[in-house]
This record gives structure tokens, sequence and C-alpha cells, in this order.
């Protein structure tokens, strides 16, 4: 790990949130290998599943990365907005941009959240300048929002649009302009979660975010975090992880205090560990896929939906322990990928259009 100190991390960002950034994606990755990117029908005699990394996988990972992924959204959002340049109107831009990015990702990677990034972002600038109090106030109504429409199931009038286009999408009849051609129902797909609730509580975990950086815990987070604190929200976890097993009566409850409080547990055991651990060398050599979270994600879809789908390799017919096995070699290739690319550039590939396409103009791209 010596050469980690070729590449000289900016003072200006805290590299604390770039590995959380690439623990939530190593997790992500862990998460979509069981439903094979959104291509595998697992569970059946035809495409075998080992249950015993399944679980493990589900135990460790679901829902917690996810939510880590999209509080540090949020967290990101905050940081770009408390910058005088970046004006409402440059970030409303930003974010369609993301959208747009969303919506291309979709041609290749049906469960894509990119799109519902980019709307969440928009939707951000309206309350950007509430006090804590209401931001607080509007988390909490969202939440309930998402549980209600969540049990109305208000977007079923789609189902008949939709149809089996998923099913199609994936088999060995569709080509890739079958693909491009679904698009519309790919988008209607996230429409209907959009209307059952699905956008309220990416959106709360967006705020929370924005409200984690406005009550200024990103800049002390270093210093704030103990074991005290780390015990503490554990042993919320861990009540939520029994309420969730006990009273199936709260399970949309108990499971979304599971994933907060979860994500809260992984986001200060990892603050600890690069603070007041020797492992920090290596995080911050992890850091660096945190910082082309955007390449990465992308890369992750469209490789994963190459692999499985019928439109490439569709290596549907391999046991999960596997798949596993080669989630974390892909894994670490990106890793070394990431660090190599940001010794000679400035910004991931991705994020490096975006740049573009914010500002509107070629920047700079090699290191100087």
């Amino acid at each position: 790990m010596e050469n980690n100190q070729q590449i000289p991390v900016s003072r200006s960002r805290i590299v604390s949130i770039d590995v959380l950034r690439a623990f939530a994606l190593f997790g992500i990755i862990l998460v979509h290998i069981i439903p094979q990117f959104g291509c595998g029908k697992l569970d059946t005699q035809d495409y075998p599943i080992d249950s015993n990394t399944a679980i493990f996988i589900r135990l460790f990972f679901e829902d917690r990365c996810a939510t880590i992924f999209n509080i540090l959204f949020g967290v990101s959002f905050y940081i770009i907005l408390k910058n005088p340049k970046n004006t409402s109107r440059k970030f409303v831009w930003r974010c369609f941009l993301l959208m747009m990015i969303g919506v291309f990702d979709k041609i290749f990677y049906w469960v894509d959240a990119l799109m519902w990034y980019g709307i969440c972002g928009m939707l951000l600038v309206s309350v950007r300048r509430l006090s804590c109090k209401s931001l607080a106030g509007i988390i909490v109504t969202l939440i309930f929002l998402s549980f209600f429409l969540s049990r109305l199931q208000l977007g079923a009038f789609l189902d008949d649009y939709i149809g089996d286009s998923h099913d199609f999408r994936y088999s060995y009849e569709c080509s890739l302009s079958d693909a491009v051609t679904l698009l519309p129902k790919a988008i209607a797909y996230y429409i209907r979660i959009i209307i059952n609730g699905g956008i309220f509580m990416a959106f709360a975990n967006f705020m929370i975010g924005y409200l984690i950086g406005k009550r200024g815990y990103i800049e002390t987070m270093d210093n704030r975090v103990s074991l005290k604190s780390l015990f503490e929200s554990f042993a919320i976890y861990l009540f939520f992880y029994l309420l969730s097993s006990n009273l199936p009566i709260l399970v949309w409850w108990s499971r979304l205090g599971y994933s907060l409080f979860g994500a809260l547990f992984y986001t200060l055991l990892i603050v600890y560990i690069y603070n007041h651990t020797r492992l920090r060398p290596i995080m911050t050599f992890f850091s660096y896929y945190g910082r082309c979270g955007l390449t990465n994600y992308m890369i992750q879809g469209i490789v994963g939906v190459i692999v499985f789908c019928h439109m490439g390799v569709a290596w549907m017919h391999v046991g999960l322990s596997v798949l596993f096995i080669g989630a974390i070699i892909f894994y670490f290739f990106q890793v070394i990928f990431s660090y190599s690319w940001l010794y000679f550039f400035k910004n991931g590939p991705m994020e490096y259009i975006w740049r573009c396409g914010i500002e509107r103009k070629i920047l700079p791209f090699l290191k100087k």
C-alpha cells in the first residue's frame, strides 16, 4: 500500500465518505447477484441457488447498503448546494442530467436507480432552505406516505401496460433493439413503484442525508464517532432485527428501522475503523472506488446484465456461491481500475462526462 501515497486525496474531500460509498457499492453488487441483476429466475430447478449464500448476503447487506448509498447522495447534494457557486438552477440541471444518464442506463439495466436519484435531487431543491425541524417533519411525513401508499397499490393500473415485458426483456428472443423498444415500459415500471410509495422512502433517505449535512455532522463526523456511539447504534439495530423476527404485524416498520439503524451502525463502524485503527491506509485505497462511484455503479449494472442476459453470456445456471466469489473478484478489479484511473485523471469517466454536461463545456481531464 506504499504506492497509495502517490495519489494524494484532496483535502477538500472527506475520505471516510468515499470509503462508505465504496462499501455500499460492494454490498449492492452482492445483493444484485441474487436476482442476477434482474435477469435470473431463481429458486427453480433450472436456476439453482445456494440458499446459505443468499441468507448471508441478505443478513449482512440487503437494504442497509442501498440505504447508505441513498443517504450519501443526500450528503453529496448538501456539500454541493452549500457552495454559493452552485445555484438552484444549476443544481436542477445537474440532477436532470443524472436522470437522463439513468434513462440511458435503463436500456441495459432494468433496475437502475439513477433516474430515480435525479428526480429526488430535483425535488430536494424545493426544501433546501427549510429549517432542520421542518426537514425532519417532512422526512417523517414521507415515511408515513410511503407506508400507506405501499398498502394502497395505486399504481396497479399500469400492470396491463407493463405486462410480461420484464421477462421478455431477458429472454432468448429479445435483441438489443427490442430492449430499446421496451424502455418506455421499463420507465413505466419505475413510475408504478413511485405511485406505490417507493419514491417517498428514497426521497426521505435523501433528505436524511441532507439534514445530516445541514446539522454539521459531516465536517465533524470523524471526531464524533466513539465506541459508545458504536455500541448504542448496534443495540438499536439488533432490537429492530429481533422485532422483525418475532412480530410479523410490524414487518414494514421493523424493516424500516432495521435498514436505517443498520445503515447507521455500518456507517459508524466504518468511520471508527478508518479513524482509530491501522487499516486506514487500506481503506484510503478503497476510497478511490467511492470517488468513481457513478462509473462503478453503472459498470456493475451493465456488466451484470451482459453476464446474465441472453443478449450477453446468459450465465444463469451457476450456483450463487460461485457468483458470490466472482462478484468479489470483479469488485477488486474495479477497485484497482479506480485507483489506476485516478492516478492520471481528475475524475472517473462518467463523473467527467457528467461534469462537462453540468458546466456545458469541455473541462481539463488529465492531472497536471
